[in-house]
């Protein structure tokens, strides 16, 4: 297949945005590295036929067109990795605060350079709409790796602290040293997005890290590996200080129990039970972002015109899988039925197909298989107990990928399946009730 790199009419005013806001980079953009790769070309690299069961099929959610098969690693090969990693992190410790910018700095002037590509891979892997994937991957991505170049430094120095009465012939401090190799799992959703984010802020902290990626967003990992790989190179870095992991269950339990320094989890709150419990038998540091039922509430004097477009995003941005995605609506009583008027108007408009094609969508596709079959049972569980659809709760009765349609609910009651669980899909829900907030959907 050949790589489209076309984008709708918002990558101009992205590239504007980016253009003003990193103008540092533009103005010392030659003494920053360029790096030579072609991320179209990494479409051709996967074998298109599966050698061993030990392979991850990639293609398109939203056309299932496929890319190819990928290596599954397994436990051997992740602790292998770690140990080559962990080598890499001891000469990195040592790196100066002004090559750990250069780093950054490389990553950055080739996202900002080439922020159509990589809106076109993450769309491909991902579903989303090419719109998402410039504020999402592009957009955000600039924003804190321009953070860590501008302010990182600040926050990593030495910190003088009191010593004290008791202690006044003595002088204390606060010193921030690397903790080593920082192992991550990300989820699929945001595919550069997720591998930057931790990378950029474990490299400039002095460490290595290592990135386990979803099965769900292996194609678009590898073609990021390129990347990254040729920016250590330009900067000096040692190749194993960042490495990314593909696989299943196996893969990801190595990565935790594999004796890396701190991890970090992305994802659904019951997988991050087990790495919270498998970790602990190491007391190995956690942070995990799990999964929830982010309510968006509006208030009396809210403008509903305004209010109803942030609304329509919190709940149909990336068809939905977005972890800051709103799932319940609560709204003050009086405005409820215009709210609900306004929201049904504008999504039955919404435009839905792959996101990379021609068309120009606003919704694309879920991006996991049996996803979209999920989010159909949590609807019809909520329409046996009384609940109402105003539009959408249908999967499509033809063609092919994973889609489902943006949807709105009314008459939601706790108890319902759809109120407890997180959907992670287009649909808007609530309570039907008052409550001394208002009403909910």
């Amino acid at each position: 297949m050949e790589l489209d790199l076309g984008l709708p009419w918002v990558a101009p005013l992205v590239s504007v945005v980016l253009a003003i806001t990193f103008l540092g980079v533009w103005r010392r953009g030659r003494d920053i590295p360029a790096l030579d790769v072609r991320l179209e070309d990494a479409v051709r690299d996967l074998p298109r036929k599966a050698s061993s069961s030990h392979q991850i099929r990639c293609y398109d959610p939203a056309t299932l067109e496929e890319f190819g098969y990928a290596h599954a690693m397994s436990a051997a090969e992740v602790r292998d990795i770690i140990a080559k990693t962990r080598l890499a992190s001891k000469d990195w410790k040592k790196s100066s605060f002004a090559q750990r910018r250069m780093l950054l700095k490389i990553l950055l002037k080739f996202t900002v350079e080439n922020q159509a590509d990589i809106c076109r891979v993450s769309a491909l892997d991902s579903g989303k709409p090419l719109v998402d994937a410039s504020f999402g991957e592009v957009l955000g991505t600039c924003e804190k790796i321009w953070w860590l170049v501008a302010e990182g430094e600040r926050y990593l120095r030495p910190e003088r602290r009191s010593s004290g009465y008791m202690m006044f012939y003595k002088k204390a401090r606060v010193e921030y040293h690397p903790v080593g190799v920082v192992g991550t799992i990300v989820p699929w959703n945001y595919p550069f997005h997720n591998i930057l984010n931790p990378l950029t802020a474990a490299v400039f902290a002095g460490n290595g890290i290592v990135i386990k990626v979803s099965e769900h967003a292996t194609w678009s990992a590898l073609v990021y590996q390129r990347v990254i790989d040729a920016a250590l190179a330009a900067a000096g870095a040692p190749p194993d200080l960042v490495r990314i992991v593909t696989g299943f269950g196996e893969a990801g339990g190595a990565l935790v129990t594999g004796g890396v320094d701190k991890l970090i989890f992305v994802g659904s709150t019951a997988i991050g039970h087990k790495v919270l419990e498998a970790a602990a038998t190491t007391l190995t540091p956690v942070v995990l972002e799990l999964g929830g039922k982010d309510a968006f509430i509006v208030l009396e004097d809210a403008d509903l015109a305004t209010v109803t477009a942030t609304a329509l995003r919190g709940a149909f941005q990336s068809c939905g899988q977005n972890c800051a995605g709103a799932e319940r609506f609560i709204v003050a009583e009086r405005l409820f039925e215009e709210f609900v008027q306004r929201c049904v108007a504008v999504a039955g408009k919404l435009r839905q197909g792959p996101a990379a094609g021609e068309d120009v969508v606003d919704c694309g596709s879920m991006c996991m298989p049996g996803q979209a079959e999920k989010v159909q049972e949590l609807v019809d569980d909520a329409v046996a107990q009384g609940a109402k659809v105003l539009i959408g709760g249908r999967l499509p009765a033809t063609g092919k990928g994973h889609f489902y349609p943006p949807t709105i609910i009314t008459g939601v009651a706790r108890g319902m399946r759809i109120w407890e669980e997180e959907v992670f899909g287009p649909v808007m829900s609530g309570e039907s009730a008052c409550s001394p907030l208002g009403r909910v959907l």
